[in-house]
């Protein structure tokens, strides 16, 4: 047993020293990993926003070359007119014509894309041009093919004829500016139309013109793969819509041509230096994204959605050394620690040792003069007066038992005992009566029950009888104005509980509680036996008095069971104390009295056990 108790000191020392080694590292070390936690998220979001800028500027940079060749393109069809509206009829000269006008259009197109396999550039003439007629028309799969795959040239002239139902092509006719658009079976090609017509001056005079429509395509895909590569094993999403906030660009095909912010939430994080730039919260089918985003100068935004789950796993992935580390420290600090406790408790144990023995006798002294060695000293002290001491408490504690329950017995309120004699008298002088038998019987009955053997535990059956005494004596009083009214459980009456515990309470009631407005006295007893929990519940409910309520009422008597507020002697607070100590007393402080509001009345409610 002893060696026993004594490993139990030394695994508390350990615990409570590794304890406070663990509480001083998580002081130091959330310090610590919040700067560092601080420093990777900085670092990933400037990694993102660096990819995002580089991703900008070279869309920025398809797009400017776009708006530039369609304005080279715009600013040659008054020289290129000649060349489309000629008809000689002859084939030869039709396709000289072509030629030379697939070389010009040539021409324009290497100065300003030059030899990027990138674009695809397709001019599609009216089919009322001469020229057209030895040209083919797309077909079907045409806009379905990848622009690597256009690896002859970088730019064709065909006709618009099978174009007049395309979706694509009445857009383009419809929209103000140049229309983008994307098929789903070709999700990594951007395809940018423009209508070639307008007001072009021809000889100097303005004139109305037209010569079909031009088409660019601009491969993206590396744009996915770049992103995919910042966050590795993960599901991210970018997005390129145009100004209207439609996606032209999309991983997924069932996504295109969806507005952005009709299928995500956004919600904002935080606004960096640049304006164009935003950290965005986002949610999107029940998954939460980190969005970045950045504004292109062609009413043109790129937008990357990355999974919290994968940016939190890249953090994590940039913590490990840190938290390495500190688990090293710690196993170090436990491995002191247990070093330390066992050197620290080693005396502690023999003096356990000591103490187990049947006769306590004086211990060797301690030689440090530390703490220990005070306990050693005490505990030399302690052996020679235990016997003396154990003894004077004891007799001691036998004492104060019997005169606290003495004092608390002698504060019973006697007011009642006076209250009834009065009002037998008063009635007796003025109605002439002389049988006042039955009064004087319970008055009888309740001075013999309050006097005889005070310490007694009496039967719940017991007291009610002299409640029941008291309203009788109290209806002499009152008269009909006194309405009691109780309802027992049967299986409670046989509990035991102290002497005159119910009665004060009932007293209180009928002393200070409230009038109905017929000057009625309204009173009820209710004795539950929660059987289950091993109570029973006293409910003793009256009227509020006049001027009160019975929420303020029922807090002010809480305040003073509890010790809260002081009372004078004369108020009903006195007798409510006495009863919740003489209870407490006997049963402990798990039980007593609460005061609860019920409505415009108020309930006194007893929690006793259900002691037999």
């Amino acid at each position: 047993m002893t060696m026993r108790r004594c490993k139990r000191l030394t695994v508390k020392l350990f615990l409570l020293f590794v304890l406070i080694l663990l509480f001083s590292l998580f002081f130091e070390g959330s310090i610590i990993y919040r700067s560092f936690l601080g420093y990777v998220t900085e670092s990933l979001d400037a990694s993102t926003q660096l990819v995002m800028e580089s991703h900008s500027r070279q869309v920025n940079d398809f797009f400017r070359r776009t708006e530039t060749l369609c304005d080279l393109i715009s600013t040659e069809i008054p020289s290129m007119a000649p060349l489309l509206e000629e008809d000689t009829g002859n084939f030869y000269d039709a396709w000289h014509n072509y030629r030379y006008l697939h070389k010009r259009l040539q021409t324009l197109c290497d100065s300003v894309i030059g030899s990027d396999i990138r674009y695809k550039a397709v001019l599609f003439l009216h089919e009322d041009f001469p020229m057209t007629d030895f040209l083919s028309s797309p077909e079907e799969i045409f806009l379905k093919k990848s622009v690597k795959e256009y690896v002859s040239s970088p730019f064709h002239i065909l006709s618009e004829r099978n174009l007049l139902d395309s979706a694509w092509f009445q857009s383009t006719g419809q929209a103000d500016s140049s229309f983008w658009f994307m098929e789903p079976e070709n999700n990594d090609t951007i395809w940018i139309a423009k209508r070639m017509d307008g007001l072009f001056l021809f000889d100097g005079l303005p004139r109305h013109y037209s010569i079909g429509t031009f088409l660019i395509g601009i491969d993206v895909s590396w744009i996915t793969g770049q992103m995919e590569g910042l966050f590795s094993e993960s599901d991210s999403l970018f997005f390129i819509t145009d100004r209207y906030g439609r996606i032209v660009y999309a991983k997924d095909p069932g996504l295109l041509n969806r507005n952005l912010d009709d299928i995500c939430t956004f919600e904002d994080v935080n606004v960096s230096n640049s304006a164009a730039q935003k950290k965005r919260y986002a949610r999107m089918q029940d998954v939460s994204y980190l969005s970045w985003e950045q504004n292109l100068e062609s009413n043109v935004r790129l937008c990357c959605l990355t999974p919290v789950q994968s940016y939190n796993r890249q953090i994590r992935i940039q913590l490990q050394t840190f938290l390495g580390m500190s688990l090293l420290v710690i196993l170090v600090g436990i491995l002191l620690t247990a070093l330390f406790s066992r050197y620290v408790t080693r005396p502690v144990k023999a003096l356990s040792r000591h103490m187990e023995k049947q006769s306590l006798t004086p211990i060797a002294p301690y030689r440090s003069q530390d703490e220990i060695g005070i306990l050693y000293r005490s505990f030399n002290q302690m052996v020679e007066k235990q016997e003396a001491l154990i003894q004077q408490t004891m007799d001691y504690a036998e004492r104060q038992k019997q005169l606290k329950f003495q004092i608390l017995q002698a504060q019973i309120n006697p007011h009642f005992l006076y209250n009834t004699l009065d009002s037998v008298g008063c009635a007796a002088m003025i109605q002439g009566q002389t049988d006042l038998t039955d009064t004087l019987s319970c008055l009888v009955s309740l001075l013999r029950y309050n006097i005889n053997d005070p310490e007694q535990l009496v039967t719940l059956a017991e007291e009610l009888q002299m409640v029941e005494d008291y309203i009788s004596i109290q209806r002499f009083r009152y008269g009909d104005l006194l309405l009691y009214s109780s309802q027992v459980s049967r299986e409670a009456t046989a509990c035991k509980i102290p002497k005159t515990i119910i009665q004060p309470l009932v007293e209180n009631a009928v002393q200070y509680g409230g009038r109905s407005p017929d000057g009625a006295c309204r009173i009820s007893l209710q004795v539950i036996n929660e059987r289950e929990k091993g109570n029973i519940l006293i409910h003793i409910c009256n009227d509020v008095p006049s001027g009160k309520t019975a929420k303020d009422l029922a807090a002010l008597l809480n305040a003073c069971l509890s010790g809260q507020r002081e009372l004078a002697r004369s108020s009903s607070g006195l007798g409510v104390i006495n009863v919740q100590q003489r209870i407490q007393f006997v049963f402990g402080e798990a039980y007593g009295l609460r005061y609860e509001r019920d409505g415009d009345r108020i309930i006194c409610v007893v929690l006793l056990p259900c002691f037999e």
